[in-house]
């Protein structure tokens, strides 16, 4: 799974529309759209604010892309 499919399964998962999540970090259905597709390049903060939205981590919600070696 990459990043983006990574970012729209959480959503899912939590039952969010595009609209919903969107709205909890303040950003527009076309943005996430934009950046569920791998168009818009995440930026360590959106994903701090991707988390929080989702009361978890970027940690924990990443967990398959940070490097621990």
């Amino acid at each position: 799974m990459n990043l983006p499919d990574s970012i729209r399964k959480a959503r899912l998962d939590r039952g969010l529309t595009l609209v919903e999540y969107g709205g909890l970090i303040g950003r527009t259905k076309q943005y996430m759209y934009l950046l569920e597709k791998g168009k818009i390049k995440l930026s360590y903060e959106m994903a701090v604010r991707l988390a929080k939205a989702l009361d978890t981590t970027p940690d924990r919600m990443f967990s398959e892309f940070i490097d621990t070696k």
